[in-house]
C-alpha cells in the first residue's frame, strides 16, 4: 500500500532521474546560469536544456529570475545540494563495498 509520502518521494526522485538534470543541478550548486550557458557548458541544444529546466522547475528544485531578456536559474533550496552531496557519498561507499566484495570473490576462485 502506497502512502502519500511515498508518492511524493517517487515524484521527487523521478525529477532527478535523468543524467542531464543531475548535471544541471550540480552546476547550479555553484552559481546561477541561463539556458544558453547550460547549452554551451553541456554541449546540448537549447530546447533540450529548456525542456529539462521545465521539469526541474515543476518539481520545485530550481527557481528562475528574469534580468533583461535573460532568465537566470538557481537551486531553489540548499537542501537539494546537500541531498545530492549525500547521494554521491552513498554511491561512493556502495562502489567501495561492491569493489571489495568482487575482490574477495576473485580471491576465493
Amino acid at each position: 500500500m502506497q502512502t502519500e509520502i511515498h508518492l511524493i518521494k517517487a515524484a521527487f526522485l523521478k525529477v532527478l532521474a535523468h543524467p542531464l538534470r543531475l548535471k544541471i543541478l550540480e552546476l547550479l550548486s555553484h552559481e546561477e546560469h541561463t539556458v544558453g550557458q547550460f547549452a554551451e557548458l553541456l554541449r546540448v541544444d537549447q530546447p533540450v536544456v529548456s525542456r529539462h529546466m521545465g521539469v526541474l522547475r515543476q518539481g520545485g528544485l530550481v527557481a528562475a529570475r528574469q534580468a533583461g531578456s535573460s532568465i537566470w536559474y538557481r537551486v531553489q533550496n540548499d537542501e537539494i545540494v546537500r541531498f545530492l552531496d549525500k547521494l554521491t557519498d552513498l554511491l561512493k561507499s556502495k562502489l567501495q563495498i561492491d569493489s571489495e566484495l568482487l575482490k574477495s570473490v576473485k580471491e576465493e576462485s
